[in-house]
């Protein structure tokens, strides 16, 4: 083997070494890509779930403070306000 094969070979493999480094880096942050993102389909696969019921829940609390000045009062103190539609005017 002559001295510029050598030198060629060292090269090459170095190269390799760098490359699979390369690779492995790029295989770890994948993973932690892949993770967080299977979180994140997680959380919006439950906000899914939850989303109607917590709608039913709003819409009767909203029914319940047209009928209750206390709990209406209650929910001005907390910021939220509740707005009838005529459908509840007409026949609360």
């Amino acid at each position: 083997m002559s001295k510029n094969q050598f030198w060629i070979l060292n090269g090459l493999a170095v190269l390799l070494v760098m490359l699979l480094g390369l690779k492995m880096a790029l295989a770890l942050d994948n993973g932690a890509r892949q993770a967080a993102l299977a979180q994140g389909q997680t959380a919006i696969a439950q906000a899914q779930r939850t989303e109607p019921l917590m709608r039913e829940i709003s819409f009767r609390l909203a029914q319940a403070s047209l009928r209750e000045p206390q709990l209406a009062d209650l929910l001005k103190q907390h910021g939220i306000r509740v707005t009838p539609a005529q459908s509840q005017i007409a026949n609360p």
